[in-house]
């Protein structure tokens, strides 16, 4: 639906691994996974990734 006005639209999918969960593959335009819990998971680094579709954003 959001497609349909021209909205983009972006997933918070820090709970999810991506292994588990792949919003891109389901029509997701830009998609946030929290990288601190995979590479630390002690809050003692902060990090993050958003991994966008195509190369239009």
């Amino acid at each position: 639906m959001a497609h349909a006005y021209g909205a983009l639209v972006l997933v918070d999918n820090s709970i999810m691994s991506p292994v588990l969960s792949q919003p891109l593959e389901l029509g997701a335009d830009i998609v946030m996974h929290s990288a601190t819990k995979f590479i630390a998971g002690h809050s003692d680094v902060m990090a993050g990734v958003l991994a966008v579709r195509g190369e239009r954003y």
